[in-house]
């Protein structure tokens, strides 16, 4: 319990990084659709970049629950 109490702060700090881009995506497309909604929901280069970003964001939540994974024996 100790323990994850300590790690309760990385944990939520990968969280809250964690839903920035998805958004921000979410806010600059309701704000101006036809500038950013239509470059990544309309395109090709914009669901690629979608895709690229959503394999990123899984690459960095495994390498922070690696990091703050602590086992005692």
């Amino acid at each position: 319990g100790h323990i994850k109490s300590i790690t309760s702060t990385g944990r939520m700090q990968g969280i809250v990084v964690g839903a920035m881009p998805a958004l921000m995506l979410l806010a600059m497309s309701l704000m101006n659709y036809e500038t950013y909604g239509t470059f990544f929901f309309e395109s090709t280069l914009g669901w690629q970049l979608i895709i690229v970003i959503v394999a990123m964001e899984l690459v960095g939540a495994t390498i922070m629950r690696w990091i703050y994974d602590i086992k005692i024996d």
